[in-house]
């Protein structure tokens, strides 16, 4: 009572609001916040906003943040993050599940940003055949060690921008996984996966966890049972895809900002412009519905505003010189298949030229990266702008199997599959 009369607000409404959460059994930190979210509006102001949230989602007792406004982005990350290692020390009530909204092993920023976009709606409601029903605790994962978060600068710019603070974000390594084991048989652990559509082979133990997909990638066929499967490669971003659902399943993504607030909005819109390379590139009519949403297109034409994130944005991405060579290929790397028919692919910002002149014996160094992870086959993927500022791949394939390496590039190299490769072994270009 006096905080809240301390800032001005009328305590028996907001108490009689307490009370009815404190009857459905909700935890204390979910009151405190609730508590906290009255010193930023009015009282009928946020009873009106709640009702509204808690009829979206049938009435149930959501998880952290479930009274948030839409400007608390990042009062939900703290306290979701904190919420989840407590749930995962055994410190919360025992018929509240756990949900993890996890994006790919690579962390892209559409990676990092559709994951938490994607749990901050489902943690206010705005995803009800996502949210279980009764007590839930939704949190976003970044799916890479924190100590990788930092080469992948374009995804701290991004955050910085929005106001995230990395300290607030949850790491798939820092998952204590005989807790999410346990958690797993008992049913109290759920996972959504966003900008890919199946678990890599480290992770496919957390299978039978999945209730969710939303992916802009090449379908594989994975988790047909999922309460929600969205998987389309024709779009350009998966964020596209998250910001409908986000709204409810429809086109029209104009009240996305109304509804999330700007630091949603500029999370989605790096991914953007980023993914469709400022609406040039892989680009559908929902990624420009998006760029609308957002203040990104004039007419058909990007803002100033788009074009002037995208180069700050680009520039971030493409900033490598500070980074060794297996910085660089731990930077964006993803891993297919196992055993004799495992193999990586580590996307490298720069051209096979530059990486040269930087590392002339970068050749070992992705040797010694595929033996470290147990490949037989690596490849390498570059981007990069050339000198007339065309946007330019290359790819490199890397084998200590002759026959192996031969085959592939046999592959690579017929008509359906032009690519520059670097195929002898000896770090020379072709």
């Amino acid at each position: 009572q006096s905080i809240l009369r301390g800032n001005g607000i009328s305590a028996r409404p907001a108490l009689r609001l307490l009370l009815a959460l404190t009857a459905s059994q909700a935890a204390s930190c979910f009151l405190l916040h609730t508590a906290r979210a009255f010193t930023h509006r009015s009282s009928s102001d946020f009873l009106t906003s709640s009702t509204r949230t808690r009829s979206a989602a049938g009435k149930r007792a959501c998880a952290t943040a479930a009274m948030s406004s839409s400007s608390d982005l990042s009062a939900f990350l703290k306290e979701s993050r904190d919420g989840a290692m407590s749930f995962l020390k055994g410190q919360t009530p025992a018929d509240t599940s756990l949900v993890l909204v996890m994006g790919n092993e690579a962390c892209d920023a559409d990676s990092a940003a559709s994951a938490i976009t994607l749990a901050y709606a489902a943690s206010i409601g705005k995803l009800p055949v996502l949210v279980p029903h009764g007590k839930v605790l939704v949190t976003p994962v970044i799916n890479i060690p924190r100590e990788d978060l930092n080469l992948r600068q374009d995804v701290v710019f991004m955050l910085k921008e929005a106001g995230v603070d990395s300290a607030d974000l949850v790491f798939f390594p820092e998952l204590p996984e005989e807790r999410l084991r346990e958690m797993l048989s008992s049913k109290g652990l759920k996972l959504i996966l966003t900008d890919h559509n199946k678990l890599g082979v480290a992770q496919s133990w957390l299978s039978s966890a999945v209730i969710g997909v939303v992916d802009h990638h090449e379908d594989t066929g994975s988790y047909k049972d999922a309460a929600l499967r969205v998987v389309d490669d024709k779009i350009g971003t998966c964020c596209a895809l998250v910001a409908r659902e986000m709204v409810g399943g429809g086109d029209d993504l104009g009240a996305l900002r109304g509804t999330f607030g700007k630091e949603v909005a500029l999370l989605l819109g790096a991914a953007l412009v980023l993914d469709t390379r400022l609406f040039k590139g892989k680009c559908t009519d929902l990624d420009r519905a998006l760029g609308r949403a957002l203040g990104y297109l004039e007419g058909e034409e990007a803002s100033g505003v788009a074009a002037g994130r995208m180069k700050k944005l680009s520039e971030a991405r493409e900033d490598v010189r500070g980074l060794t060579s297996n910085e660089r290929l731990r930077k964006d790397y993803k891993r297919w298949g196992e055993g004799a028919k495992a193999y990586g692919i580590a996307t490298v910002p720069c051209s096979l030229h530059d990486w040269k002149a930087d590392d002339p014996n970068w050749v070992s160094e992705v040797a010694a990266y595929g033996s470290k992870e147990g490949l037989p086959l690596i490849l390498t993927m570059h981007t990069y702008t050339d000198t007339h500022g065309a946007f330019r791949r290359q790819l490199s394939v890397h084998s200590t199997d002759a026959a192996l390496l031969a085959a592939c590039c046999t592959h690579l190299e017929a008509p359906d599959h032009p690519a520059v490769l670097d195929a002898t072994g000896d770090g020379s270009l072709k």
